[in-house]
């Protein structure tokens, strides 16, 4: 019997073959491929945490606080008795899930215009809660005998943007944390973190100000009890 043969001189038979072993690899490469993929995601989270963490310090490096104001001469946010914003948050992705009302307050303060800001607003364009005329005092020249580095004062941008996480969700950074009063920190951890993979938040927004006689503060590392897989770096 005649074998028939396609316009390219391949038989019917040998096309099924070749099928076949495409599909049998493809079942083979695609967890590799997918495992490599998820792993290229976190590292691109790990990477971006790190940036906006040096940002950050790079602020303050310049401007002797954090970016935690939410008035018009930037001024607020110094000291729990003094505070200002208690989230900053990127601009760009969906807000992120909370698995608990810990955790919540993250998202909650983020909705909250006196409570939350942007990455952007506050590092990239210096206009507080978006107000153009609000603003950090700007490192704009020296007294004579000085040098523009002995000036405190904002000197952005300190970031070219801030978009979402690779898997479309808002980076946060927990900035309440930073704040200093009576000696001892209203929150013991600050972190500027992605809620990871599963798109929720596990680390608690802050504890608490633990036992005053001995210093100890009531914390949980990032995970939520090791159950989570949020990505974040540590300022403090």
């Amino acid at each position: 019997m005649k074998r028939i043969r396609n316009t390219k001189g391949f038989t019917l038979i040998e096309i099924i073959v070749v099928i076949a072993v495409i599909a049998i690899l493809a079942a083979i490469l695609a967890p590799q491929i997918a495992k490599h993929i998820k792993d290229a995601k976190v590292a691109k989270a790990r990477a971006d945490v790190n940036t906006i963490a040096a940002a950050i310090g790079d602020f303050y490096k310049d401007t002797g606080r954090w970016p935690t104001a939410n008035n018009a001469t930037g001024t607020t946010g110094t000291s729990r008795t003094n505070d200002g914003i208690y989230v900053l948050y990127s601009n760009q992705g969906t807000h992120a899930a909370g698995h608990s009302t810990a955790t919540n307050y993250w998202i909650t303060w983020a909705g909250i215009s006196s409570r939350g800001d942007t990455f952007r607003n506050q590092m990239v364009l210096n206009w507080i809660l978006g107000n153009s005329g609000w603003h950090y005092p700007i490192k704009t020249g020296a007294p004579s005998g000085l040098s523009l580095t002995d000036v405190l004062g904002w000197h952005g941008p300190y970031l070219k943007t801030v978009s979402s996480d690779p898997w479309g969700h808002k980076y946060y950074c927990n900035v309440l944390a930073l704040y200093y009063g009576q000696g001892t920190y209203l929150y013991d951890q600050c972190w500027v973190i992605s809620s990871g993979p599963n798109g929720t938040i596990e680390t608690p927004v802050g504890s608490p100000i633990g036992n005053p006689q001995t210093g100890e503060i009531n914390s949980d590392p990032i995970g939520g009890g090791g159950g989570g897989d949020d990505i974040g770096t540590m300022l403090k």
